[in-house]
């Protein structure tokens, strides 16, 4: 039914929205101009409309292309976007939303309202490139380079097929060496695997805490790889995820964060 629908992507909405975003109502017009700002993928919730007649059917268009939303009217009216890029409505362009109240007895629309519409991309870290540091000629793991790393940007990680550990475990890292756009972790004692074996590592990357972009904390990153040694002896991490996920958190529960998209909010 329309409206549990309804109900049921309000709460997820607000659940998940920081509380910047959900105490304002990030996605109603606000603003001097009543500019309507959101990132890809988050839901509209437009004010209702009020007219001197009762209001039996609310229409929304976005640059004069009819648009589907769960309403009920006179109430509210959410929009779910994650079509929006399928119907081509642009990003960081300016386009208008419209909506217009009916009653079954008037030809003519009895309320309306206008808003300019600004998508932007939803802000995620840049991705971080992670090197190994391994003894010369041996399956000795010794530490990790990070190249693109923001400065105060967060970094978990963990490992799976090393000797001595069983199951998944959280690797250390101690950090060596900072730079503006550079990192070196050190493994404390180090990790060994046996030649031939391919051990795995996941690697988190969040972004600064406090750091916002339209009022949201910028989507962290996934780095997944595995460790591969060369005839000649040379170690290096073949990322086998190609940075198609990105995640929520920097970690849950102390172990890898849950998974989400990086383009779409919901």
């Amino acid at each position: 039914m329309s409206w549990m629908r309804s109900l049921a992507l309000a709460a997820l909405a607000l659940a998940l929205l920081p509380a910047s975003v959900h105490a304002d109502g990030s996605a109603f017009p606000e603003g001097p101009e009543q500019e309507i700002s959101m990132v890809r993928g988050q839901p509209i919730l437009l004010p209702p409309l009020t007219a001197s007649r009762e209001i039996d059917e609310v229409r929304v268009t976005i640059d004069g292309r009819a648009i589907q939303t769960d309403h009920f009217a006179p109430y509210e009216d959410l929009i779910s976007t994650r079509r929006f890029d399928r119907l081509g409505f642009q990003l960081e362009v300016e386009h208008t939303i419209t909506q217009e109240a009916f009653n079954f007895f008037d030809e003519e629309a009895i309320a309306s309202a206008s808003y300019p519409l600004v998508i932007h991309a939803l802000p995620v870290i840049p991705r971080v490139h992670v090197y190994p540091m391994v003894v010369k000629k041996q399956t000795h793991l010794v530490g990790f380079q990070l190249r693109g790393i923001a400065r105060g940007s967060r970094v978990m990680a963990w490992g799976h097929g090393f000797l001595g550990r069983r199951g998944r475990f959280e690797v250390p890292l101690r950090p060596r060496k900072i730079g503006d756009s550079s990192r070196t972790y050190v493994v404390p004692a180090g990790l060994q695997w046996r030649r031939h074996s391919h051990p795995h590592l996941i690697f988190s990357f969040g972004a600064p805490p406090g750091e916002v972009k339209y009022r949201f904390q910028p989507r962290g990153r996934i780095f997944t790889g595995v460790l591969r040694t060369k005839r000649n002896g040379d170690t290096a991490i073949r990322q086998t995820d190609g940075w198609k996920r990105c995640a929520w958190n920097l970690s849950e529960a102390g172990r890898p964060p849950r998974r989400a998209s990086c383009f779409y909010l919901f």
